[in-house]
């Protein structure tokens, strides 16, 4: 009876306790950012001193009420006495603690008499700052091959975002997820090559909602071998009195290595001249309009032709035009002559000149009139005086000794009348000068 009187006092003491104690907030699932902070609260009041609050990482305990109970710095606690507040800090949350359940739990004498819920902590994960992955393209194409510009990153929650653009313009079109090898995500993008894409660099951007900035790769530019596209560049209308000159330019990948001039109809190679893409006509007559010239440009891919008919120069107009060549293969450029350009303008040149000629004398003049009496102020070649009565002057050159090495000497005589308190009188004042 004893035994039975004594269990129903450990049973109401316990009821007692449990409808004392109460949580008046228990943990809720949270949402935190990898490598961030994350957040945990829980508040009760009026612990009895026998009593402890524990926070608990499924069922390894942490702490005792503010004390640390593991070895990891990642873990704070605190306690504000005037709410009843107990919260649990994570520093730097990593992916494995979204795995995990948290909760906090009443302890006394070694027995937990009262536990909250369980809470989950949603991270948001960060891809590795390895990625994203632009893999490496071949070392060359050919036109019409198929390239992949492929981009890899880590799968994570929530999914990142992969874009491909080149040239500062989006791709939109044949591109790819997948997800076939679970960890890691592809974007891929597919494209026939052409010669238009040879140097072009692919970049792809890694945008997620857990990180701030957007992470780029960048592809090798591209290398797309093609045969050579060739343009002539020379005068639109051939002189009879002079030799022209034509430049046969071409455009490939890798470069051409050789060049062929050749004549539609063949002419006689005296007439003309050829240094690579260089052709120089030495002699033309009349004979040559209407003849087809036509240079091939070779490279290892393949050649390239242009062609083009010698016009006379009675036709010409001193324009430059861009003309296509039969069979719409490539294009050739002309430039005017240089003896229309001087007979167009030759007025406006002369005109011009005389202009110039004008203002360099006008501005001239007026200095050498300043720079003339300034001399004359500063070194007098004749002496006046303020005595208009008599001055006399006489100058004579005294002759040298023969073979004496003696110096000529200049005699200069001035013969002043100067006025005085006696009366007229003069005055002579030698100066001699060495020539």
């Amino acid at each position: 009876m004893y035994t039975c009187s004594n269990l129903l006092v450990f049973i109401f003491l316990i009821f007692k306790t449990c409808v004392a104690l109460q949580f008046l907030l228990e943990p809720v699932d949270t949402d935190a950012v990898e490598n961030e902070e994350g957040f945990f609260f829980c508040i009760v009041r009026d612990l009895l001193d026998d009593q402890e609050l524990g926070w608990f990482q499924g069922p390894v305990r942490l702490s005792n009420n503010t004390q640390v109970l593991v070895d990891n710095n990642r873990y704070n606690f605190d306690y504000d006495e005037d709410f009843g507040q107990y919260r649990l800090v994570i520093n730097s949350v990593s992916r494995q603690d979204g795995m995990s359940t948290f909760s906090c739990r009443i302890i006394q004498n070694g027995v937990v008499v009262l536990q909250s819920r369980e809470a989950k902590l949603r991270v948001s994960e960060i891809p590795n700052r390895l990625y994203p992955i632009c893999l490496p393209l071949r070392s060359r194409y050919k036109v019409g091959d198929r390239v992949v510009v492929s981009c890899k990153s880590e799968v994570t929650t929530p999914a990142v975002s992969l874009t491909v653009s080149s040239a500062d313009s989006a791709v939109g079109q044949s591109l790819q997820y997948d997800y076939s090898e679970h960890k890691y995500v592809y974007l891929r993008y597919s494209f026939s090559a052409q010669a238009k894409n040879n140097g072009d660099v692919f970049t792809c951007s890694m945008t997620s909602p857990s990180m701030k900035e957007v992470r780029t790769c960048n592809t090798s530019p591209l290398n797309v071998y093609f045969k050579p596209n060739v343009t002539i560049q020379g005068p639109k209308q051939i002189d009879y009195e002079r030799e022209e000159i034509f430049i046969c330019y071409s455009n490939s990948n890798p470069q051409a290595f050789r060049y062929h001039w050749r004549f539609e109809p063949p002419i006689h190679p005296n007439r003309y001249k050829t240094l690579d893409n260089i052709l120089q006509l030495v002699e033309s007559n009349q004979d040559l309009i209407g003849s087809v010239v036509v240079c091939v440009a070779e490279n290892a891919i393949g050649n390239g032709t242009c062609e083009f008919m010698l016009n006379g120069a009675e036709e010409s107009t001193a324009e430059t035009h861009l003309l296509s060549t039969t069979s719409g293969r490539e294009s050739i450029y002309f430039t005017e002559q240089p003896q229309i350009w001087w007979d167009s303008n030759r007025n406006n040149v002369l005109i011009s000149l005389g202009a110039i000629t004008v203002f360099l004398i006008a501005a001239f003049i007026p200095l050498c009139i300043i720079k003339c009496y300034t001399m004359e102020r500063k070194n007098p070649s004749y002496y006046k005086t303020s005595m208009t009565d008599y001055t006399e002057s006489a100058n004579q050159l005294s002759q040298a000794l023969p073979l004496s090495g003696q110096v000529a000497t200049w005699n200069r005589s001035v013969g002043v009348q100067v006025r005085t308190t006696r009366g007229r009188g003069q005055s002579e004042s030698p100066a001699h000068r060495y020539v």
